[in-house]
């Protein structure tokens, strides 16, 4: 009789154990500062690991610098939230797949976003499918209060666990991995800090390494006079936050990096 139940308990386990989830990722892109620095908009992306799985209801929670701008701005009418590609399209014309994103202030300092799909009880095969590569979810439009500051913006994961259904409002994404940071310098990109430029004369080639913001994107400039002349430099290619491009004869080149959204 032990082993009988030993052995349930072993084949409980393993079936348990092989279940498969299907998970769920949210990022930032496309940071934007207006020229004024009066507003800073993005993108919150979604993406699945897995597809072929259909987006529903889902509930998203951000955290910000209330320096910068400012506290409740949901009540305060200081953000803007609409509608990204993975919420567009129509059952029929005239009728939305999705509800308008509900926003409201959660606490002081964290934004409380939610959407609906409004077909999960009839027709969960129509909702929007959620790729695996990411996908605009939302765009966010938040007045700046002090453009001195960073903005500090991350998502409260842990509320965010058991929010984020399939289209049968019933399955649930799982795991829930929302663990990106959006920190941009309100007053705009600065020049980051090179760290070296190398001439790597056994391979012909200059080298030149910085530090930088994986939000913003980084242009290599060269001149063969120090003051003037710059243009970009399309010769090299950049990977993470290095340059490589091939020497051009010998001519004595000088360099410097600009910041851009």
């Amino acid at each position: 009789m032990i082993e009988i139940k030993q052995l349930f308990l072993s084949l409980f386990f393993f079936c348990f154990s092989n279940l498969s989830t299907i998970g769920i990722e949210f990022t930032f892109a496309n940071p934007d500062l207006s020229e004024d620095l009066n507003f800073l908009e993005f993108d919150i992306m979604a993406a699945s690991d897995t597809s072929g799985t259909r987006l529903g209801d889902n509930q998203v929670y951000l955290n910000y610098n209330q320096l910068a701008f400012g506290d409740s701005i949901s009540f305060q009418n200081r953000v803007e939230v609409i509608s990204g590609i993975l919420l567009e399209g129509e059952l029929i014309p005239g009728l939305p797949l999705y509800s308008e994103p509900s926003v409201n202030d959660n606490q002081v300092d964290r934004l409380g976003i939610q959407v609906n799909y409004l077909f999960y009880n009839t027709f969960p095969e129509a909702a929007n499918l959620l790729p695996t590569n990411p996908e605009q979810l939302l765009h966010l439009k938040i007045e700046i209060s002090d453009s001195l500051q960073t903005s500090m913006i991350s998502f409260s994961d842990s509320l965010m666990i058991g929010q984020q259904y399939q289209s049968n409002n019933d399955t649930i994404y799982d795991p829930v991995i929302a663990e990106d940071f959006l920190d941009i310098d309100l007053t705009g990109p600065k020049p980051p800090v090179i760290n070296y430029i190398k001439i790597l004369n056994q391979e012909e080639k200059v080298r030149i390494n910085w530090q930088g913001n994986n939000h913003y994107i980084y242009k290599i400039y060269s001149s063969e006079n120090p003051y003037s002349g710059f243009t970009e430099d399309l010769n090299g290619e950049i990977i993470g936050s290095t340059w490589t491009a091939p020497l051009l004869g010998n001519d004595k080149r000088y360099y410097f990096i600009k910041a851009e959204f």
